[in-house]
């Protein structure tokens, strides 16, 4: 999936430059540690060990300016409420399309957060 993800925004969403493709919590944090710092973080909650929301706690604890895309499957309100609350900028669920993952990403670019059309409330 991260493969697929990548290979979309390397060829496809030219105004972007991929960073890095964490395997893990700590190959993310590594890779933060070493001043590649992300405008935007598409979080992927099913790869990690720890789930999303801790992630997303210890992102915005330790790198507050990182804007937190989650891309996961688990798309319960009550967990998409948890990560924004914790700090995260947008929801997507896994079956988006690449036209709604690059609508999410350039707004959350100039808006500052999207919520999509699960989230009518928002």
């Amino acid at each position: 999936m991260a493969q697929g993800l990548s290979n979309w925004i390397r060829k496809d969403f030219e105004e972007y430059e991929l960073l890095f493709v964490a395997e893990s919590r700590q190959d993310l944090l590594d890779h933060l540690d070493q001043n590649q710092i992300p405008e935007i973080l598409l979080l992927d909650d099913y790869r990690q060990e720890v789930g999303g929301l801790e992630i997303i706690q210890i992102l915005n604890a330790q790198y507050s300016a990182i804007r937190i895309l989650v891309y996961t499957i688990n798309t319960t309100e009550e967990l998409i409420d948890k990560m924004i609350r914790a700090g995260a900028r947008g929801y997507l669920d896994k079956g988006c399309s690449q036209l709604e993952l690059k609508q999410a990403i350039d707004t959350i670019r100039t808006k500052g957060f999207y919520y999509s059309d699960f989230l009518p409330n928002r």
